[in-house]
């Protein structure tokens, strides 16, 4: 699904913490301008993970949109494919 886009805001102070949550949503990630991919989850390998995979993507997109309009996916779509990465894809057979 898409990533939200936060404004700028400083470093240091409550402003970025206040504009992240105020874009953020439901999502476990924000690109903040100025400054890149926040991701959030229950440990730090698990926001890392996320991180890394929003950057992926964009690099992904980023390349297709040079080629054209890539398809985009409906959410229902979008939710098919999470579950399938969450549960099948590269999981370890028990």
């Amino acid at each position: 699904g898409e990533i939200p886009i936060g404004g700028y805001a400083p470093v240091g102070g409550e402003d970025i913490g206040s504009e992240i949550m105020a874009k953020m949503g439901s999502c476990s990630a924000i690109v903040m301008q100025n400054h890149g991919v926040y991701a959030f989850a229950s440990t730090v390998w698990k926001a890392t993970v996320i991180a890394v995979e929003v950057e992926d993507l964009a690099k992904i997109a980023h390349f297709a949109m040079l080629h054209g309009n890539p398809i985009v996916l409906s959410q229902e779509q979008v939710t098919e494919f999470q579950n399938i990465y969450a549960t099948l894809y590269g999981q370890k057979e028990k």
